[in-house]
């Protein structure tokens, strides 16, 4: 290097990257120099999400700040039942990631409506039976609450990641102006089942709304409403824990 040329520092050859700790406080530049070079190759490879352009849709709606959820529960459920149902959603989240990787049974054919158009895909959850979707007698009897069309699997199995987003959004919509159903409560677990992380930043918005009325209306309930303050508690489970919304987590 020449003497005039001051922008590179000889940090000189052969140094251990193995023997420097990047925790310690450096005592001069040199040891400085060499935690930031040591700290930058062990730093972790970015993750990113692919996604087709059809899976794409532009925000419709802005994304606030997050602000501290502070409403409580007199009958929240113990730390130790809300780690069981957090250990049992990831059971089955793990089987349905099995399931679109290996199954070999054909999908039902099944079309969605157009992205966007929220009340055709109320109908089809909430109000009509779709046409040609077969549910066998035990699954009658699984989905009693629904007037509309069950969470069937081999429905869900064939949506790509831009329809089940976009499902949440239309969940996260009919919770907020409806609230509480066993069918809507069903549609939602099975989207969460068939989401991966990261969340898109609308479906992650969407939950947190979702979340956050949850914990209104958990506030409100007594000890006579320990069912429904577990169903709920366990849906805030899996939206602040599993998909990592610590701000709402019960504590």
């Amino acid at each position: 290097m020449a003497d005039g040329d001051k922008r590179f520092v000889d940090l000189g050859q052969g140094w251990d990257i193995n023997s420097v700790d990047v925790d310690a406080v450096p005592t001069n530049a040199m040891e400085y120099l060499k935690q930031v070079i040591v700290g930058r190759r062990r730093a972790p490879a970015v993750v990113a999400v692919k996604l087709e352009p059809s899976e794409i849709r532009p925000p419709t709606k802005v994304i606030t700040e997050q602000e501290p959820c502070v409403f409580n529960c007199e009958f929240l459920p113990s730390k130790g039942w809300r780690n069981s149902r957090l250990e049992m959603f990831k059971k089955y989240h793990k089987q349905v990631e099995n399931l679109k990787e290996k199954s070999a049974e054909a999908p039902t054919s099944f079309d969605w409506p157009v992205m966007g158009k929220s009340e055709a895909w109320k109908e089809i959850l909430f109000s009509k039976p779709t046409a040609g979707v077969v549910v066998r007698e035990d699954g009658e009897a699984k989905y009693p609450s629904h007037k509309g069309t069950p969470p069937l699997v081999s429905i869900l199995r064939q949506m790509h990641v831009g329809q089940v987003n976009y499902l949440i959004e239309v969940l996260e919509e009919c919770y907020l102006k409806d609230g509480y159903s066993r069918a809507l409560f069903e549609w939602l677990f099975a989207a969460l089942l068939f989401s991966s992380k990261p969340l898109h930043g609308e479906t992650c918005n969407s939950l947190r709304q979702i979340a956050k009325q949850i914990r209104v209306v958990r506030s409100t309930l007594g000890e006579s409403d320990k069912g429904m303050i577990h169903e709920l508690t366990y849906m805030l489970v899996i939206i602040a824990e599993y998909f990592n919304q610590k701000d709402l987590m019960d504590r």
